[in-house]
């Protein structure tokens, strides 16, 4: 079992940006430059190219439009990570018929709204159920399509190891599983060669906590999006 402080370390050491991509100026609202972007001043005799935004700037509406008034068409930008949340446990349900003892999954549309409010909108879902067999093959499908994944188990006994043996039996490599804190010790993270790994508590008053402390940290520095913290500050 390792700190608070301790878990935070070694989860941004192990996050690495994304890949850089050029990609349309017409299509880069949101996204993160990868460059320092350059301009020609017209009253320039000497034609020195002045910076116009630096690297890690996101492209807004009005710097948009000034850099297409300076010619520019296409721009490098860090590829928006993207994000899959598995719900694990068949006691979380999301249709409308659910027997005594079973809750609705709230932690799915809770983990949306906070991704989509870091400005986050590549995001998969995977219902992993409580079959060992079934969540290790969703856990290797949902790794080939996301930089990122959150597994948040139900309120049944055992999920938690179930989610550690699906995770091991996907070629996850667990860095640690638990956390030095009160309440929700529970805090997985794994990872591949590319991808980082989260196992959450269900607990739908923790969730959101441990995403603020652990995973979202880590999908600014991937992304180098150096303000997506300040709207939780």
């Amino acid at each position: 079992m390792i700190s608070i402080k301790e878990a935070k370390l070694i989860i941004l050491e192990h996050s690495r940006k994304v890949p850089v991509q050029p990609i349309p100026l017409a299509m880069a609202l949101g996204s993160t430059l990868a460059e320092d972007v350059y301009a020609r001043s017209s009253s320039d005799c000497s034609s020195r190219p002045l910076e116009v935004y630096s690297k890690g700037f996101e492209l807004t509406f009005d710097s948009i439009g000034l850099l297409a008034g300076l010619g520019h068409k296409q721009v490098e930008v860090y590829r928006q990570p993207t994000v899959g949340i598995i719900v694990t446990g068949r006691d979380q349900q999301q249709d409308k018929e659910f027997k005594l003892g079973q809750v609705r999954d709230s932690n799915s549309y809770a983990l949306t709204a906070a991704l989509k409010q870091a400005r986050i909108t590549k995001i998969n879902f995977y219902n992993g159920g409580d079959d060992l067999d079934a969540m290790t093959i969703i856990l290797s499908e949902a790794l080939q399509h996301n930089d990122v994944l959150i597994m948040t188990c139900g309120a049944g006994t055992g999920c938690y190891d179930f989610v550690l043996k699906a995770a091991d039996g996907a070629g996850i490599t667990q860095v640690f599983n638990k956390v030095r804190q009160k309440p929700g010790k529970p805090l997985y993270f794994g990872k591949t060669d590319q991808q980082l790994i989260f196992g959450l508590p269900g607990n739908s008053s923790l969730i959101l906590d441990y995403f603020y402390q652990y995973v979202l940290p880590s999908i600014v520095k991937l992304n180098n999006y150096k303000d997506a913290l300040k709207r939780k500050n």
